[in-house]
């Protein structure tokens, strides 16, 4: 898939892409300048999409909720 870098919230960072669990997933893992690491994973779930995001925030939202398509 690929690597990025840039600034996010004025702190160089890397965001990685890589599909796991042999495709079935996409995994997307941000890297900042002072170290902290958020990791998010897109995954089906029955006919449903996934987003599960892990971070070192304490204010961070809930673990894992649906993503739903954009209605026009």
């Amino acid at each position: 898939m690929g690597d990025w870098e840039g600034t996010y919230e004025g702190k160089r960072s890397t965001v990685s892409y890589r599909l796991v669990s042999s495709g079935t997933a996409l995994m997307e893992t941000m890297e900042t300048s002072d170290a902290s690491q958020m990791v998010t994973l897109y995954h089906p779930d029955g006919a449903s999409l996934l987003m599960t995001h892990g971070s070192p925030s304490p204010t961070w939202t809930p673990p894992a909720w649906p993503l739903r398509p954009r209605r026009t």
